[in-house]
């Protein structure tokens, strides 16, 4: 007989959802109604009508829409979202008999919104094969509920009894986790690691990956009557245990993005740190490609902060997180049996401190030195921007000096050779020279005579005096 045609009793799965609700303490996020409206979806893979319009009885839904004003009035970081705190329903299969109960418990954890979707056969024996009908077509994996961006991640949690003379070890655990996970679309996750909570041996599957849709987590728990009996003192306490745990998950995925944006905007950094050093010695090109730095520089240089702040945010976010998982742990491990092994749950907690936070730190630390160097930076350049533009003024002013001085030099030349030719003699020669006529008007021979003078006597006396203002203050440093 194969492990599938094993029966187990008092099968269930419990689907701890956890989906970002707001931003910043309270800004609702776009995508915050997206958990429930999935689970509305469950109610045609199971066939529980229950489950198609249970949104209509949130407290958070308003005329069949999402409204979260309501609870803003209710001041509480544990707010259970339906009047009658649990939605409870059933369906029995008219094909083999069994009667699959279930309820739904909505949340709202602090920013989060938290659902805990139970699907049980009680008291109903199974074979092992039919373990896929709690999750018809693959309906309870993150590829199909956990598609939104402000999505936290899940953890599945499947229990069942081994029947006398079973023994519940990780064959079985696998049998149940193959035949549960059949429809599927994702690969079955391998065991990381095992342990035993109230009594029942229980066995941790996990895919990991920073992308949430990919990232799959499930709990194959074999326990007994007595388990069955505890289970529901831990029932809350698993629920934000998993809760902290997502978070600390989802908050590092996020910073990997942010470490992502933050380095390349560091090498954006380096490269107008090279730019400065090899501009153009060319005061007019120095000044145009300091001036395009300027531009640039403070819109990286916003957009730099703002990583290293969410870095510095996420960091936060996970150390919060550790504190609250450590204590929802304590309280689980204080209602748990003296033969209980929760290493596998104290091990999440000791790989993310020793692990995630520190590496977020390394991040910190290598970004930080890039943003006081924008700091630097940018007063810099707009001080040898200052200074260039203040150079080429001086340029421009001494430009201006050295023609009005040519001008003056030119001039004054002419009115010496006109006053030296008071006989106009030397001018009539060098017309004659040239062949220009004398023209009829007065005003026109004294106009060429003036001419004669400028061009032969004032221009050559303006080079002079020029090469002499230029290279006098040579001679004499």
């Amino acid at each position: 007989m194969s492990p599938d045609n094993f029966y187990i009793k008092n099968p269930s799965i419990t689907l701890y959802a956890f989906h970002l609700r707001s931003e910043l303490g309270s800004e609702v996020v776009k995508e915050a109604a997206e958990l429930w409206e999935k689970l509305t979806t469950l109610s045609e893979k199971f066939a529980i009508p229950e489950l198609h319009n249970f949104t209509n009885q949130l407290i958070c839904y308003k005329d069949g829409h999402y409204s979260p004003a309501a609870e803003l009035r209710q001041a509480t970081e544990h707010l259970e979202l339906l009047p009658q705190r649990v939605l409870d329903f059933h369906q029995t299969s008219p094909t083999s008999n069994l009667t699959l109960r279930g309820s739904l418990y909505p949340v709202k954890l602090h920013d989060v919104y938290a659902v805990d979707l139970t699907l049980f056969y009680a008291n109903q024996q199974i074979e092992i094969s039919q373990l896929s009908q709690l999750n018809p077509q693959g309906c309870l994996s993150p590829a199909y509920l956990q598609t939104s961006t402000a999505s936290l991640g899940q953890t599945l949690l499947l229990y069942a009894e081994p029947l006398e003379g079973m023994v519940a070890d990780q064959a079985l655990a696998e049998a149940c986790l193959q035949a549960f996970w059949r429809d599927s679309p994702a690969a079955l996750p391998p065991l990381v690691q095992s342990g035993q909570l109230l009594g029942g041996a229980i066995f941790e599957y996990e895919i990991g990956s920073e992308q949430v849709s990919n990232h799959i987590h499930i709990l194959v728990w074999l326990g007994n009557a007595e388990t069955l009996k505890q289970a529901e003192t831990i029932n809350s306490h698993l629920l934000n245990l998993f809760c902290c745990r997502n978070k600390i998950l989802y908050s590092y995925a996020q910073s990997r993005q942010s470490n992502t944006q933050g380095r390349s905007l560091y090498a954006h950094l380096e490269q107008y740190n090279h730019t400065f050093k090899q501009a153009a010695t060319t005061t007019q090109r120095r000044l145009q490609e300091l001036q395009r730095l300027l531009e640039e520089m403070p819109v990286k240089s916003l957009q730099y902060a703002e990583q290293l702040r969410e870095l510095q945010d996420y960091h936060t976010t996970i150390e919060a997180n550790l504190l609250n998982y450590q204590n929802w742990l304590e309280n689980i491990r204080q209602l748990s049996q003296p033969e209980d092994k929760l290493d596998f749950l104290q091990n999440f907690y000791n790989r993310s401190c020793s692990t995630l936070q520190k590496q977020i730190q390394i991040d910190l630390n290598y970004l930080t030195p890039g943003q006081q160097l924008f700091a630097q930076l940018i007063p810099t350049l707009q001080g040898l921007i200052e200074v260039h533009s203040i150079a080429s003024g001086f340029e421009r002013q001494h430009h201006l000096e050295i023609f009005v001085a040519w001008l003056a030099f030119t001039l004054e030349g002419a009115a010496i050779s006109v006053k030296l030719d008071y006989d106009h003699q030397f001018a009539e020669h060098v017309l004659a020279v040239l062949s220009i006529p004398h023209l009829e008007n007065f005003w026109g021979n004294h106009f060429l005579e003036m001419l004669v003078h400028l061009l032969a006597s004032g221009l050559p006396l303006g080079v002079v005096g020029i090469l002499l203002m230029i290279l006098l203050p040579k001679l004499f440093r």
